[in-house]
């Protein structure tokens, strides 16, 4: 292995059994010449690949179309010294990701996720300061709205949009962004709202 360089560490989930997210990724790999290194540590397949000139991209590629459970990706341009930070990132991207899926994601897709997944109390905190009464709420009303906030934060804070999205008229969705802002005590306007709400969304998703 080079020591310096551009390196994708991959990290894949490996069962009791022997059998990893990530079947035969080295033959998968060498076939398009692309040269790599696999290591079995005791619940995960770990992989550095030498860059070499190979588009990063392209590499993934040809991994996801192997992937049979939880996988993670990180680069590094430091070569054998940032090994060990990427496959620290790396482990962090894998752990976003629940148990029982069947996907491969990079490190830079899931910064928000992995800045939660690094602070647990922050986590809790975030949630609780922008969705607790909502999710206090009796089932249906909850997930009313958080369907409807998270509908209107992916249409960029357009009503119109997310009520195109959610099959109501717009001014349904602005009523239910009036009731949820009343409900938290926070006006939902704003670069800092916009990112904290964003990130309570987030925390909700990822893994317990």
């Amino acid at each position: 292995m080079p020591l310096g360089g551009q390196y994708l560490v991959i990290v894949a989930d490996l069962d009791p059994d022997g059998v990893a997210a990530l079947p035969s990724p080295q033959t998968a790999l060498a076939a398009l010449s692309v040269r790599s290194v696999w290591h079995v540590r005791t619940d995960t397949l770990v992989g550095l690949v030498p860059l070499e000139g190979h588009d990063p991209q392209f590499v993934l590629t040809r991994l996801r179309a192997l992937t049979r459970g939880r996988a993670a990706a990180a680069r590094t341009a430091d070569g054998l010294a940032g090994v060990a930070l990427a496959h620290r990132l790396a482990i962090l991207a894998l752990g976003t990701l629940p148990r029982g899926a069947a996907e491969l994601v990079r490190v830079e897709d899931r910064y928000p996720d992995v800045l939660l997944l690094r602070s647990p109390e922050l986590r809790r905190r975030i949630v609780q300061d922008w969705l607790g009464p909502v999710l206090r709420l009796p089932p249906r009303e909850r997930e009313l709205l958080l369907e409807t906030l998270t509908a209107w934060l992916e249409a960029d804070r357009s009503a119109g949009v997310a009520a195109e999205r959610l099959y109501c008229h717009r001014n349904t969705v602005l009523n239910r962004l009036q009731r949820a802002s009343a409900l938290v005590g926070h006006p939902l306007t704003g670069r800092r709202a916009y990112v904290e709400l964003s990130l309570a969304l987030s925390a909700l998703e990822l893994p317990d």
